[in-house]
């Protein structure tokens, strides 16, 4: 009896130290795991960006445009909520004074890239997250076109590109974060892009303002007077052009400012009755003083000029073509904004010349290249011959004719 009790408890005493082992066992294998987790975990960076120049991925559909591609990887978790934000801003880092950490901040051409409430570029997006979300392997997250971006100044800049994660309320404004914002903050990441940006930059435009309106009128001037002298109709179109730009100012300024315009329209229809005004010396003015928004302004200008007697000649047309080439700007987008212009004229008038310009065409094209444009355009008009307006229908039938003699002409 005394013995089986004895044989008991040194069973019992047995069962016990087993026990002890096997959690001592497993104490020890999740130790090393949680040793592992740990090495894994240190191994892997902390939120990190990385931009380049280049093609886009195919995925963004952005074909050959250069862009700036945007990569991240690391850690992004969020041990406060179950949503993180991050925002990406640009910053003109070139010439930081002693103590400063960041420049101005670009702005951006696009709508989708932009600030809410100011045209300073900014990329956000809020994403689903837990405390162990991590990116192992560099991400594509976005590609912006380098055209798109806007330097306080023209020139090779240094660019700070910087991405900020953090709360889901997280917000900026203008590319600052306010004592209250940076509270909100987890991670950021720096990453700096050296480019030459050859259009003026936003201080650039701001300097050159006066200038450049200066340039527009004396252009606008020449190409009215092209053909010997300024139509009251083409006189209007500026005078009205003069009144729209000033009407911004103060009261005081604006009137101050559209006399001296004023002043400057009178002394260009001098100058261009004398054959004093030289065209090539105001084209290129404006390429060194004028940012691609401001001559595509430009040209809307002369447009409203060559239609504002319901009709577009073959001088207008040819002396547009040359002014489009000389100020560089992209010969696509002029055929798209002259074909708005020419569907409501009465009157066309186009040599073989002037319509290839009509239809974005460039000598430098292959002919495959020519074709595939050609057929995009006939598409077009040829889906307008059937409108309900009038003077609509009459004009896409006359286009679809120039495509045809043209298609002809390359064996379309």
């Amino acid at each position: 009896m005394n013995s089986t009790v004895v044989i008991n408890q040194a069973a019992s005493g047995e069962g016990i130290i087993i026990v002890i082992v096997i959690y001592a066992i497993i104490w020890a294998i999740n130790a090393f795991s949680k040793s592992n987790q740990e090495e894994k975990i240190a191994s892997i960076s902390k939120l990190s960006l990385e931009v380049d120049k280049g093609k886009a991925p195919e995925r963004f559909k952005l074909e050959d445009v250069e862009c700036f591609n945007f990569r991240l990887k690391g850690w992004i978790n969020n041990s406060r909520q179950d949503k993180i934000k991050v925002i990406i801003h640009a910053y003109d880092n070139t010439n930081l004074e002693e103590g400063e950490k960041q420049g101005f901040p670009l702005v951006c051409t696009t709508n989708y890239f932009q600030d809410e409430k100011s045209r300073v570029f900014k990329i956000q997006a809020t994403w689903d997250t837990t405390a162990d979300t991590y990116l192992p392997n560099w991400y594509d997250f976005i590609s912006v076109p380098v055209d798109s971006l806007v330097p306080p100044l023209k020139g090779k800049r240094n660019i700070m590109f910087r991405i900020v994660a953090g709360e889901p309320s997280l917000n900026s404004e203008r590319a600052f974060f306010d004592d209250v914002e940076i509270k909100k903050i987890l991670h950021f990441s720096d990453c700096f892009v050296e480019h030459t940006f050859k259009e003026p930059g936003y201080m650039d435009t701001a300097t050159n303002r006066e200038r450049v309106e200066e340039l527009s009128i004396e252009i606008a001037v020449a190409f009215a007077t092209a053909d010997g002298d300024l139509q009251k109709k083409e006189l209007d179109v500026i005078k009205k052009w003069i009144v729209d730009i000033t009407s911004t100012l103060e009261e005081k300024k604006s009137k101050e400012r559209k006399d001296a315009l004023s002043t400057i329209l009178k002394n260009s229809y001098k100058d261009s009755k004398a054959k004093k005004i030289s065209v090539s010396s105001i084209l290129s003015q404006m390429n060194e003083k004028l940012s691609k928004a401001q001559k595509y302004e430009i040209i809307e200008l002369l447009l409203s000029i060559a239609s504002s007697d319901n009709k577009f000649g073959k001088e207008e047309d040819s002396l547009l073509s040359k002014i489009v080439k000389k100020l560089e700007v992209d010969e696509v987008i002029f055929a798209n904004m002259k074909n708005k212009t020419i569907i409501n004229v009465d009157e066309m008038e186009t040599s073989t010349s002037t319509s290839e310009a009509t239809f974005g065409i460039k000598e430098e094209m292959t002919n495959e290249e020519k074709c595939k444009l050609l057929r995009k355009h006939y598409s077009k008009w040829n889906a307008q011959t059937n409108s309900n307006n009038a003077k609509t229908k009459n004009r896409a039938k006359e286009m679809v004719k120039l495509i045809a003699t043209l298609r002809e002409k390359y064996n379309c």
